[in-house]
């Protein structure tokens, strides 16, 4: 299929105010852009099997403050994994292989 857009474009942001009694928080169908202030977070992501082609960006604007997923995200031009995260990332899942894959 194909998606041609002659304009802007507009996604879902939500804010996630991350502390000690509220620390992780989840995505799903509604998430598009997840920004995080606070303490370090947990994200939890749904299985990419059943979400072929979604993307999610995350980003903690604390300076110095890290966010981790519940699942393993595989860098490009690797066969490594990586769960923990500063600033922003760019995700998208496979069915392919069954995992999520940074873009940015």
């Amino acid at each position: 299929s194909t998606l041609n857009v002659n304009g802007s474009f507009a996604a879902s942001i939500r804010h996630f105010p991350s502390s000690s009694s509220d620390s992780d928080t989840d995505l799903d169908e509604d998430d598009y852009y997840l920004t995080i202030t606070g303490i370090d977070a947990t994200v939890d992501i749904p299985n990419p099997s059943n979400c072929p082609g979604r993307i999610y960006i995350v980003s903690h604007l604390g300076q110095g403050r890290t966010f981790t997923f519940d699942k393993g995200i595989r860098i490009p031009g690797s066969n490594t994994t990586q769960d923990t995260f500063s600033g922003v990332i760019m995700i998208i899942a496979s069915n392919v292989n069954g995992q999520w894959h940074q873009v940015l």
